[in-house]
């Protein structure tokens, strides 16, 4: 074994420019592979970790539905649902704003039971100190610290109309959660802040915590009916409007990762394949000497897996920081949920490709004759037409395949596994077919070039005599430009999407369903207003899909703000929803469930005929309609009420919504929002932004990966043809005119990958459009020519830099020592 070791030391410190590059494209693979499988798990877990601790991690809030009397015993609620599977812990709550008495500065005081609190979700504290049994004690954000100079240990004294105490600070929290830099937060024992607030034994809420946070819808009708109908139930911890948010990047990486991750396993194998090829005289020689075949495959292994281990432990490690990058700016924290199955998993699978291509290549090489080894004689000798055939084949059947499955697409979902299995199929016919379209693509070229008996045209023959040598490069440049394509194509759909949500409305006012009052005639009242439309929405969950159920006028919803558009039941489908127990669902929803037009949907009992199937990307395709009478019918309780607004000047929409706050403020303090939709839209836009610059992020890595293995590929294949350059510089070829032939063909290489990368993404684009309705809704396919050509032209000059290393290296040859050479 030191033997072997010993040589493989030896090739790799006399190839060490060669291993360097190739040590780079394995780090940078498994950054990548790394990176897009972490990432989603990751920012999900931070956002409800966020969550948690801005609601104390209770997810529910029991609270007494009088406004006017909000305190309450708990006693009987937390016996009532303490037994409740699925909950962890229940924690009674009192609180309100009292008086720094030394400052005279307004201090948030949250009462807790401590051990309750520490145990359902401790504090993060900066510091601490340990209070007497005897003593209050008090725990306070860093800006009440901060802004009054105090440190643990230290008195404040807080007081409440005509009740005050003194308080010990046993800790200092840091400005994280309820204990934000927005005000002041103190957190004391409920007894003390019952006694302030003159409310013994008395709550403003009881906060639940759920084991398992998928279940909490499940847990708010468990709860309901455990408890009095004078208490509400608010559901204070929503992520799914995150998890869409983050499942649209994941969505986004996958489909990157999964060219991403191609693109590594096809340069790895084209890699090894022509670092081992290369070596047929060497191994040849072995060969004559006597020396096994096991012991030459031993020792190739051993070489290459040095370099395989080294680069994916160096690219393990840079994941880390690489990662906490990409977290901090999806949600502003540096940490990530380390999975060791997931880094093992990624980290074997590269381990094993690049043995199994290792061990490939061996195998067709050492069943080579030595003289056939010793001459150079390379893979292309072996490879029958049979195989060749047989290929054409499979490129041709899978190109078939491929486009059928997009057409049925168009004409009846197929599904998401379809769609994929697909878009797979045509990326496989491209790699098996990409010879013949070279072929084709040269001949009609040949034919063009020869007309005009230039240098020009002698160029394009010496290109076309090597062009076999390199169609790897060809496939992995195109593969990038795809990839860049549907990256950009994929950022303009959605952006798109988001902007045609409530494009027909200005303003939107979302009323807490608890209130029953009508504003409607007072909101037309408002000056500079339009139109507007009130809907009532509640939250199903149907057919295992979670929906938002809409009661809505329907033929002024479709003259006024409908930016629904209609696949199926004709155009006068929202103006039927009056006509019966009518429902029109999306397509989303209609793609995810399988129902369709015609068919029966049971709500709350009763059946709804669906009469239309509408694309829709308001809340990722999950709105289905009904008639505003059907709703109060058969819905009943309803989350809130939505009102679209409509104004006559944008310059008005700040006086109007300060209008509306004058109606809502004083009586419904917390029960409404309102939200000016170019302001949402920007926002939308602004995470869409984030999500495509992770993913330009990852392309830029795979493009680098690209250009590094490419040059080394380009300078491996450039060196084989030494004799061949130094014959021709012997009957009297200059080095600049060999240089003019090379940097030809990078251009003839980068035009032909961009063109072909162009068109391979169009037609990929339309497959992940597809998918993607299945999720988020259906979007308009978009076509860039200016796009196009900018990709052609990264493909030449990608394909340029690739070709410098190369240059450089084969004007150096020495002449008499390349003809003389036997390799």
């Amino acid at each position: 074994m030191r033997l072997f070791l010993k040589i493989a030391f030896n090739s790799i410190k006399k190839n060490k420019v060669r291993y360097i590059l190739l040590t780079c494209t394995l780090v940078l693979s498994t950054i990548i592979m790394l990176a897009t499988s972490i990432i989603k798990d990751s920012a999900i877990k931070i956002r409800e970790d966020q969550l948690r601790k801005t609601t104390l991690n209770s997810q529910l809030l029991i609270t007494k539905s009088d406004e006017k009397n909000p305190f309450f015993n708990p006693e009987d609620i937390i016996k009532s649902i303490e037994d409740i599977e699925g909950i962890s812990h229940v924690v009674p709550r009192i609180g309100g704003i009292a008086k720094d008495i030394k400052t005279l500065k307004n201090v948030n005081v949250i009462g807790v039971n401590f051990t309750k609190q520490k145990a359902a979700f401790p504090i993060e504290l900066i510091d601490e100190y340990e209070v007497k049994d005897t003593e209050n004690e008090i725990i306070i954000n860093e800006k009440y610290a901060d802004e009054n100079s105090l440190k643990v240990g230290s008195k404040v004294k807080l007081s409440i109309q005509d009740k005050e105490k003194e308080f010990i600070i046993s800790g200092i929290a840091k400005n994280t959660g309820v204990f934000n830099s927005n005000m002041n937060t103190a957190m004391i024992n409920i007894s003390d802040a019952q006694y302030l607030l003159s409310q013994n034994e008395n709550v403003y809420s009881v906060g639940i915590t759920i084991k398992n946070l998928d279940n909490i819808n499940n847990m708010i009708e468990e709860v309901h009916s455990k408890i009095s109908s004078d208490f509400i139930i608010q559901q204070r911890y929503d992520i799914d409007y995150f998890k869409s948010y983050v499942g649209t990047i994941d969505m986004a990486l996958k489909i990157i990762g999964i060219l991403s991750i191609f693109i590594t396993l096809f340069l790895t194998y084209s890699t090894f394949s022509l670092i081992i090829y290369e070596r047929l005289h060497q191994i040849g020689i072995l060969r004559s000497l006597g020396i096994s075949r096991k012991d030459i495959a031993i020792s190739v292994i051993v070489e290459n897996l040095l370099i395989v281990l080294s680069s994916i432990v160096i690219g393990s490690i840079l994941t880390v920081p690489f990662v906490k990058v990409v977290l901090n700016y999806i949600v502003q924290d540096g940490y990530f949920n380390l999975s060791l199955v997931k880094f093992l998993y990624i980290d074997v699978l590269i381990v094993l490709f690049s043995i199994m291509v290792i061990v490939i290549s061996l195998k067709n090489i050492l069943k080579m004759s030595v003289i056939n080894l010793l001459k150079g004689i390379g893979k292309k000798s072996y490879r029958s037409k049979g195989k060749k055939m047989f290929q054409y084949l499979c490129g041709v059947l899978s190109l078939s395949l491929s486009i059928v499955i997009l057409i049925r697409e168009y004409k009846s979902e197929n599904g998401v596994f379809l769609l994929i299995l697909g878009s797979l199929l045509l990326i496989a016919a491209f790699i098996l077919l990409v010879k013949v379209l070279l072929i084709i693509v040269n001949g009609i070229l040949g034919k063009i070039f020869s007309i005009f008996k230039g240098s020009i045209s002698i160029l394009f023959k010496e290109f076309i005599m090597q062009f076999i040598n390199i169609l790897d490069i060809v496939v992995i440049i195109s593969i990038i430009v795809s990839s860049m394509y549907i990256s950009v194509a994929l950022k303009t759909m959605i952006n798109n999407g988001v902007m045609n949500i409530y494009r027909t409305a200005d303003v939107m006012l979302s009323i807490d369903g608890s209130v029953e009052e009508d504003f409607h005639d007072e909101i037309m009242s408002i000056k500079y207003i339009n139109n507007s439309l009130f809907q009532s929405r509640t939250t199903e969950i149907i057919k295992d899909v979670k929906v938002d159920i809409a009661g809505i006028d329907g033929v002024d919803y479709k003259k006024i703000f409908s930016t629904e558009i209609i696949k199926q039941g004709g155009s006068d489908i929202f103006e039927k929803l009056d006509d019966g127990k009518n429902i029109i669902i999306t397509t989303t929803f209609s793609k995810n469930t399988g129902i369709k037009v015609k068919d029966s949907l049971k709500i709350k009992d009763v059946n709804y005929n669906v009469i239309g199937v509408v694309s829709s990307f308001e809340n990722m395709g999950k709105v289905l309609f009904i008639s505003k009478d059907n709703f109060k019918q058969d819905i009943k309780v309803k989350d809130k009420d939505m009102c679209l607004i409509k104004v006559e000047n944008d310059d008005e929409i700040e006086t109007i919504i300060y209008e509306i706050e004058k109606l809502f403020k004083n009586k419904y303090e917390n029960k409404y929002s309102i939200q000016e939709l170019s302001v949402l839209n920007k926002q939308n836009n602004d995470n869409n932004e984030k999500i495509f610059n992770i993913v330009n992020v990852l392309i830029c890595i795979s493009t680098l990966i690209c250009i590094i293995s490419m040059s080394n590929n380009i300078t491996i294949n450039i060196l084989s043809r030494k004799k061949v350059y130094a014959t021709k510089r012997a009957l009297g070829i200059s080095k600049g005119y060999l240089s003019k032939c090379i940097l030809f063909e990078a251009i003839i290489l980068g035009t032909y990958s961009g063109v072909f990368g162009v068109g391979l993404g169009a037609i990929l684009s339309n497959y992940i459009n597809k998918i993607l309705s299945y999720y988020i809704g259906d979007m308009i396919f978009i076509k860039n020519g200016e796009l196009m050509v900018i990709l052609v032209l990264i493909s030449i000059c990608m394909s340029i830099i690739s070709y410098i290393y190369p240059i450089r290296k084969i004007s150096k040859i020495n002449i008499i020592d390349e003809i003389k050479s036997d390799d």
